[in-house]
Parts: structure tokens; C-alpha cells; sequence
């Protein structure tokens, strides 16, 4: 419940393409349970992905520029 709680925006922002463009990849072909699960499948490989590579720098970036204002006075 941790993780989900931790990547939650990274879900939030990943899901609906994902969604999308395996239905529309896929709805003629697979049927729309199997579509769901490979969608959930993806969903969480690429939430961890953009959460560690996207989110937590971006993160990283914003304490470093907060750091930087704090010790400036600006």
C-alpha cells in the first residue's frame, strides 16, 4: 500500500494513455478482460519507471532550488 501511496501521482498521470492505446490497439483483437489486465500489468511497470526517473528528480530538483533560494535570501 506504500508504493501506491508513493507513486500515486506517477499512476495518476500514466494510466489513461496506457488505457487508451491498448484499447485501441487491441479491441478488435483480444478481448477487453485481457486488454484490462495487460493495461494494469504496463500501468505499474511504467508508473515505477516515471516515478523513478521523472518524478523523484524533478522532487531532488525542487529542494535542491529551494536550498539554493533559502541560503541566497531570494
Amino acid at each position: 500500500m506504500r508504493w501506491i501511496g508513493r507513486v500515486s501521482y506517477s499512476m495518476y498521470l500514466i494510466h489513461v494513455p496506457i488505457v487508451l492505446a491498448l484499447n485501441y490497439v487491441l479491441h478488435d483483437h483480444v478481448p477487453i478482460l485481457a486488454v484490462l489486465a495487460l493495461a494494469i500489468f504496463l500501468m505499474l511497470i511504467a508508473t515505477e519507471i516515471f516515478y523513478r526517473f521523472v518524478e523523484q528528480p524533478a522532487i531532488r530538483l525542487a529542494r535542491i532550488e529551494q536550498a539554493v533560494e533559502k541560503a541566497t535570501g531570494a
